[in-house]
This record gives structure tokens, C-alpha cells and sequence, in this order.
């Protein structure tokens, strides 16, 4: 709760708009929490119902570095 909760609900709290990878986006989830919790999710349901969305794949985890 501590180490992953807190800080997601500050980065929540805190968010703004952004723009990665071309996508438009926030900030908070860019987040090191959020990015950790979508590629976890993707690959659950990959693993157990084989969406195989390889373009969502793609897109994380968001670059920060091309943060706009």
C-alpha cells in the first residue's frame, strides 16, 4: 500500500497533460506505478485470453523522454 498506493495517489492528485510517444496523454501515467500496473495487466490477459494487441505493446512503456 505504502510503497505503490501513496505514491500513485500522489502522482494522481499532481497530474497534468502531456504528449508521448506521439499519444496525448498525463503525466501520472507516466508514472513509474501506472506503467508497472499496464504492462502487468497486459500481460495477464495476453497470457490467459490472447488479446495479442502488439500495438499496445508498443506504446509501453511510455518514453519519457519525449515528453512534450
Amino acid at each position: 500500500m505504502f510503497a505503490i498506493g501513496v505514491p500513485s495517489l500522489i502522482s494522481a492528485d499532481n497530474s497534468e497533460a502531456t504528449i508521448a510517444n506521439g499519444i496525448s496523454t498525463t503525466t501520472h501515467k507516466l508514472f513509474w506505478t501506472e506503467q508497472r500496473a499496464s504492462m502487468s495487466a497486459y500481460d495477464y490477459f495476453n497470457k490467459h485470453y490472447g488479446v495479442g494487441i502488439e500495438i499496445y505493446k508498443h506504446f509501453l512503456p511510455y518514453s519519457q523522454s519525449q515528453k512534450q
